[in-house]
């Protein structure tokens, strides 16, 4: 009777170490630090200063390999890209760029992998991670952000760049910033952002600004062994050599008339 009783014990301690294991990530809450924007936004850079900087983004060897696209790395997980694309993508795969799913389906599909999001949470737990989808998912996961950082791009620029990489039309690729845009600061209106000008980072005029701005985005011990000459440094081996013809820019935007209210209503509000 004794031992009849011991191993009932016995099997009710492993059956609540059982379920215990498989549902405390449902209650574990970890904080990530995001860098997204739209696409071609300049979203890389920022995460090669960071990252080179010393902060932590992970294991580099599940970074997406750089190509002639970016030649100097997207320094981007692809644990993070998966999911997001898990999300956004469903049976379609890249096709669903020309038909976004809206917040319900984005929604469902996040309740049903739910487990898996959390799980990949509790993973990246103070780490950053750079994502231009997090755009349309950030409204879904991670439900506790630490930093996010938001690089913004004059749009013709990210049009122009989208038409030589993904053979789209420039008022297409001004239709998608603006799409993504919008969702994204909708998505985090009562978040504490910080807003990166890809343009001021390349101009030496206005970089100390913006380097500073991370700098601001850092923990205390991030911080330690990184300063705005160090940033600038790395910077000088980063950037893209290339000159910005911002009239020319101005009138292709002006040819699009809801994107460039856009653009204008960001620049007065976050640049």
């Amino acid at each position: 009777m004794q031992l009849t009783s011991t191993n009932n014990s016995i099997g009710l301690i492993y059956a609540l170490k059982r379920i215990f294991n498989q549902n405390i990530s449902k209650f574990l809450i970890s904080i990530m630090k995001i860098i997204t924007g739209m696409h071609r936004s300049g979203t890389s850079l920022v995460s090669c200063l960071m990252y080179k900087s010393g902060l932590d983004f992970g294991n580099p060897k599940d970074f997406y390999r750089p190509d002639k696209f970016n030649p100097r790395g997207y320094y981007e997980n692809k644990k993070i890209s998966i999911a997001n694309k898990k999300l956004l993508e469903g049976i379609w795969g890249r096709l669903s760029y020309f038909k976004l799913p809206n917040k319900k389906t984005i929604l469902k599909r996040y309740k049903n992998n739910a487990e898996y999001y959390t799980l990949l949470q509790n993973q990246f737990k103070n780490k950053w991670v750079k994502d231009p989808r997090f755009c349309f998912t950030i409204d879904f996961w991670p439900k506790e952000i630490e930093k996010l950082i938001i690089i913004i791009r004059h749009p013709s620029e990210i049009a122009k760049s989208l038409r030589r990489r993904n053979h789209i039309t420039i008022n297409y690729g001004l239709k998608l910033w603006r799409i993504h845009m919008v969702n994204l600061l909708k998505s985090t209106k009562n978040f504490k952002k910080i807003f990166i000008s890809y343009e001021n980072i390349i101009e030496k005029n206005y970089q100390n600004q913006e380097l500073n701005k991370l700098l601001e985005a850092m923990s205390d011990q991030e911080r330690t062994n990184v300063n705005l000459a160090s940033l600038k440094n790395i910077l000088s081996s980063s950037l893209p050599q290339k000159k910005l013809d911002n009239n020319h820019n101005d009138f292709i935007l002006s040819q699009n008339i809801k994107c460039f209210k856009t653009w204008k209503f960001i620049q007065k509000n976050y640049l």
